[in-house]
């Protein structure tokens, strides 16, 4: 073997690997023999016997980047994804063309021998496959590309969006240009961890010329990993269906002339029931962001009011003094407490850790994570709920606290049947706009934890995340901006914080009438 030296600028944190020349390769099937290059990953010198994953490639001339143009480039794909750890480190071989068209044969994996490729799986075959194709490929057409993705479906027992992607890009042509992008998309199912859909879209419009018996629907599918490829399967409704008629693998045929609204289904909705891979972390989220709001709200509620209490004694000195302490949280800019709180929570040199005499990693360790995020939403939210019961227990008349001695109540009956029904009818409203307002804390998550810690997997939602900050993860994050799946969870956040309000405002009703 000899080495090639690669060209080309890597990403900032990114690992090169090397391609290495084999010159003489036989090929039994074809007669001829061809020169054979093997790139491997980065870490491949840290344990030459370590088994890794093997790629083979047709095209192989073209299909790394030496400064020649075009090229697929996959090997820089390859080190970015490495760099990522969104995929395993593997070898990758580029088979050169041949005499013959390289779209005539394959290496099979199973025992390294090559097949001709126009033999169809009538079983199952590979664990994962991949198909794409551009609708401007010309050599290749669409429609038998999409006739073998529909019959694997049928016959051979694959599953669309599962262990089968099938991508038609309409606007791509027969180029390494276009192919170089859906590379990434390919190795990410092939060699990547499973990811969950979070859009669903469709043409806006698709129009069938006379003579033409079917059109492909061709709508894409956007996993959370930034993944996209044609659903073979989903849901269609026809607002004309005498007009067309739409088969489950999206074939569209006309029934008559004329126009009709075609709609693919409610997925970014449905999905979130519907969907396992989206179901598991979607309600995980939602059920840590009730449980966040309610500790946030109840525990900054419970220290309000102790505190309230506390300082409203009659016999307590420096009053004023005391208050204007308690009130210094609230005084200063919410993100610089929780930035602050965040440089405490250092496992090696945070002023947690020190005052405890220990490494305790407060937001590496997802129970911890959750307590720390709590406790900072307590300090910054406690002030508010002082100010509210210091105003309430002020207001209140003291004949109430008298007559309640004199009936022979102690404080604790006294505070139970007296202080804290009235107190309840005025801060219930404050406590509705608190829960409210945890339900959608996006600094205390996103400035503290970043949602974190992630269990490494390659999820999207971390062991902090709440809907806000896994919504805005989906649009905004380095894996691909899922505007489709954001939108829908932010509705369904605005129809929970609603049904919530509502509710609440209704049981406050309730508790004034019973008070009146």
């Amino acid at each position: 073997m000899s080495a090639v030296r690669t060209t080309g600028t890597a990403g900032a944190g990114t690992r090169r690997g090397r391609i290495e020349r084999i010159p003489g390769f036989r090929s039994e099937l074809l007669g001829n023999e061809r020169e054979l290059l093997v790139h491997l990953p980065p870490g491949y010198d840290d344990d030459p016997g370590a088994d890794y994953p093997v790629l083979y490639l047709q095209d192989g001339q073209q299909v790394f980047d030496r400064g020649q143009r075009p090229t697929w480039a996959l090997d820089r794909t390859l080190e970015q994804l490495y760099a990522e750890g969104l995929i395993p480190e593997l070898i990758a071989v580029g088979v050169p063309n041949a005499v013959l068209s390289p779209f005539l044969t394959h290496v099979d994996p199973a025992d390294l021998g090559e097949k001709v490729v126009h033999e169809r799986y009538r079983r199952r075959g590979p664990r994962r496959l991949w198909l794409d194709i551009g609708g401007r490929e010309g050599l290749i057409m669409a429609r038998p590309a999409r006739e073998l993705a529909v019959q694997l479906l049928d016959e051979a027992g694959y599953t669309s969006g599962a262990d089968l992607l099938y991508y038609e890009d309409p606007a791509a042509p027969h180029h390494e240009d276009a192919w170089r992008p859906r590379s990434r998309h390919a190795l990410l199912h092939l060699f990547g961890a499973p990811s969950p859909v979070v859009s669903l879209s469709a043409a806006e419009r698709l129009r069938l010329a006379p003579g033409e018996t079917w059109s492909a629907v061709n709508p894409v599918a956007v996993r959370a990993d930034g993944v996209r490829y044609t659903a073979l399967e989903a849901e269609y409704r026809v607002e004309r269906p005498e007009v067309a008629a739409v088969s489950p693998h999206g074939l569209l045929r006309p029934l008559a002339t004329g126009r009709t609204a075609l709609t693919v289904g409610f997925a970014n909705f449905t999905a979130v029931l519907t969907s396992p891979a989206i179901r598991g972390p979607f309600l995980g989220v939602l059920a840590w962001t009730f449980g966040f709001a309610l500790l946030s709200t109840g525990a900054s509620f419970a220290l309000g009011l102790g505190l309230a209490l506390t300082l409203h004694h009659p016999r307590l000195r420096g009053q004023r003094v005391y208050r204007s302490l308690m009130l210094l949280p609230y005084a200063m800019p919410a993100f610089i407490g929780i930035l602050i709180w965040q440089s405490m929570y250092y496992r090696d040199f945070g002023l947690l850790n020190q005052l405890l005499h220990a490494r305790v990693d407060w937001l590496g360790d997802a129970w911890n994570a959750r307590f720390a995020v709590v406790l900072t939403s307590l300090w910054l939210g406690f002030p508010n709920m002082l100010l509210i019961c210091t105003g309430v227990l002020q207001a209140m008349p003291a004949e109430l606290d008298e007559a309640a001695r004199i009936d022979g109540a102690g404080p604790w009956t006294a505070f139970r049947a007296v202080t804290c029904p009235l107190l309840l009818v005025a801060a219930a409203p404050v406590l509705i706009s608190s829960f409210a307002f945890n339900f959608n804390n996006f600094n205390a998550i996103q400035l503290l934890t970043g949602g974190g810690p992630f269990d490494g997997a390659g999820g999207t939602a971390g062991s902090t995340d709440i809907l806000i900050s896994y919504t805005y993860r989906l649009a905004f994050g380095g894996q691909g901006a899922q505007y489709g799946f954001a939108a829908a969870l932010s509705i369904v956040i605005f129809l929970l914080v609603g049904l919530i309000t509502l509710v609440g405002f209704r049981r406050t009703r309730a508790l004034e009438e019973l008070n009146a």
